[in-house]
C-alpha cells in the first residue's frame, strides 16, 4: 500500500462471510509493494476478478488479479485448508504477477485461476527472489513429474491448458528430493 505498512494482516478468510469480492478495478484487484512495508499478509478465500456468482464482468476486467513487487516478503496467497483458496478469474492479463528479485518467500497455494489472456501465475523473470520455477518433464493421465532446484520444496500441480493460462483444478502436492519431484495416482481421463 502507498499509505503505510501492511504487516501481518488477513484479506478475506476461510468462511463465506469473510470472503471479499474484488472485481472491476482499473489495474489490479490486490496490490502489495514496498520493501519492509508488506510482510506477513495472507490473501485467502476471496473472489478476485469474477462477480459474486463467479461470472465474468463484461467490459471491466482488472489488468491483474494480484500484483506483488518492490520487496514484499512472507506473503501467502490461498492455502490448502478448507476455504483458504482464492478464485482468481477473468483478469485481463495475469491471475497473479510477482515482479522483481527483491520480493521473496511468497507462497501461492491451491487457488483456482482461470480466464486470463496471459498466465495464471507470472513470476515475470526475476519474481520471488529470482527463484527458478519448477520444470514439468512428464505429464499424463496418471503421473506428473519434473525437476526443481531446492530439496524439501513443495511443488503444487494443477490441471491447466497448454498455455498455462488456466489452473482450474488443484491436483496435489509433491516434495522435491534429489532435485526431482513426482505426483502419482492421478486419475485424469
Amino acid at each position: 500500500s502507498p499509505f503505510g505498512p501492511n504487516k501481518n494482516i488477513l484479506i478475506g478468510g476461510n468462511t463465506a462471510s469473510a470472503r471479499n469480492i474484488i472485481s472491476g478495478n482499473t489495474l489490479s484487484g490486490v496490490q502489495m509493494h514496498g520493501p519492509n512495508l508488506t510482510t506477513g499478509v495472507r490473501v485467502q478465500g476471496n473472489y478476485i476478478g469474477p462477480s459474486p456468482t463467479l461470472a465474468s464482468i463484461p467490459g471491466s476486467p482488472q489488468v491483474t488479479g494480484i500484483y506483488m513487487w518492490m520487496g514484499v516478503s512472507n506473503i501467502t496467497v490461498g492455502g490448502a485448508l478448507t476455504g483458504q483458496a482464492n478464485i482468481i478469474a477473468y483478469n485481463a492479463t495475469n491471475g497473479i504477477m510477482l515482479s522483481d528479485a527483491t520480493s521473496d518467500s511468497v507462497k501461492i497455494s491451491a487457488n483456482l485461476i482461470y480466464g486470463m489472456s496471459n498466465k495464471a501465475i507470472n513470476l515475470n523473470g526475476t519474481g520471488n527472489g529470482n527463484y527458478a520455477a519448477p520444470t514439468l518433464t512428464t505429464a499424463n493421465s496418471s503421473t506428473a513429474s519434473g525437476t526443481a532446484l531446492n530439496n524439501g520444496d513443495t511443488i503444487e500441480v494443477y490441471l491447466s491448458d497448454a498455455g498455462c493460462k488456466n489452473a482450474t483444478a488443484f491436483l496435489g502436492q509433491a516434495v522435491v528430493a534429489g532435485g526431482t519431484w513426482s505426483l502419482g495416482s492421478l486419475s485424469l481421463a
